[in-house]
């Protein structure tokens, strides 16, 4: 199960809305015990079946994670698309070339982290948007690194 909470501004201004874990359900769902190729089968392919609980595997820091979805093409080349399911941790620590959720003049975004030569810059995964720079000023807060992307491969075959 997951929890849903409103999302206001310093004004209380609900802006969207955030999904916390659940960590009082265990959820079991089957894992079979071999990788199961993509090109061609595997005629040796073990069928032993164990189960996995998403909220352990997923879910490294409980009261620092929530779920947000992606809203948007800028970062599709980063196999971030439209409606997908973000696993957002705020105890991650920052690093070039992560995934980020944060607060920027005015509005939520994803973009890549980047720090080059002392700047701070967004970096969109698309071509057709703009990196931007963070100077001194800017209305910016950090939210959170995003750690999973969870699809619905279904969506553009309905």
């Amino acid at each position: 199960m997951i929890l849903e909470t409103v999302m206001r501004n310093a004004n209380g201004t609900v802006f969207g809305k955030a999904y916390y874990p659940d960590l009082e359900d265990d959820i079991e769902l089957t894992l079979f015990g071999n990788r199961v190729p993509c090109g061609f089968p595997s005629p040796a392919a073990d069928y032993i079946e164990e189960t996995i609980n998403l909220n352990k595997h997923l879910i490294r820091n409980p009261s620092s994670t929530y779920f947000i979805k992606a809203s948007g093409e800028s970062m599709r080349e980063a196999s971030i698309r439209d409606t997908d399911l973000l696993i957002i941790d705020k105890s991650i620590k920052v690093k070039h070339g992560y995934p980020i959720v944060c607060w920027y003049n005015g509005g939520f975004t994803i973009k890549t982290y980047r720090k080059e030569n002392g700047k701070i810059y967004l970096e969109p995964a698309n071509p057709a948007y703009e990196k931007v720079e963070i100077t001194e000023g800017m209305d910016f807060t950090f939210w959170g690194v995003v750690s999973y992307s969870i699809h619905n491969c279904l969506s553009k075959l309905r």
